[in-house]
């Protein structure tokens, strides 16, 4: 860097110098390039879907030398009679600074998934061991809508069970007065 400035003070003016001026911005643009970090490429955002109705996470699990959290996510279709799906994912945290965290395993509740209900996250209960999610299933396609409190213990990644069904009683009519 010294010598670039003090080159004008000691060179020449004409057609001899030209090879010094180069090689001097040359040797410069080396150092800056050598000094400046590597540009960082930042990641592609995934879109979200339109469907998902709603995310709940919590209840920590660890896996030999892995652990993260368990999140259950219900997609809803349909307008008038709304179907919903559940499905219960074990999410790992990132390993390095630079990881993203990974689904290391999936939930899905065929027999729940296709009876034709809207469902609602009641509760992910991380205080329990093991880990406990209570989801409300409403059959929409009644004028008062049937409502079953389903319970499933969710264990190792990948493995879940529905432990408890009870019938909500129906709500009572509203009265309203003039």
């Amino acid at each position: 860097m010294l010598s670039l400035l003090l080159l004008p003070l000691f060179a020449v003016s004409g057609p001899a110098l030209a090879p010094a001026r180069a090689q001097a911005q040359e040797q410069a643009q080396a150092q800056s390039q050598a000094q400046s970090p590597a540009p960082v490429r930042p990641r592609p955002r995934p879109r979200p879907r339109a469907d998902i109705e709603s995310i709940v996470s919590g209840c920590a699990w660890q896996r030999a030398d892995r652990v993260g959290t368990v999140r259950a996510v219900i997609t809803t279709n349909g307008f008038e009679h709304p179907l919903s799906r559940l499905f219960i994912e074990w999410v790992a945290a990132p390993t390095a600074s630079i990881d993203a965290p990974s689904v290391v395993a999936s939930l899905d509740f065929p027999e729940l998934n296709a009876s034709g209900r809207k469902l609602r996250i009641v509760s992910l209960d991380p205080a329990r061991s093991p880990c406990r999610l209570v989801i409300d299933a409403t059959d929409t396609h009644y004028d008062v809508p049937p409502t079953e409190q389903l319970t499933i213990v969710l264990r190792a990644p990948g493995v879940g069970v529905i432990t408890a069904r009870r019938v909500l009683p129906p709500p009572k009519p509203r009265v309203v007065t003039p």
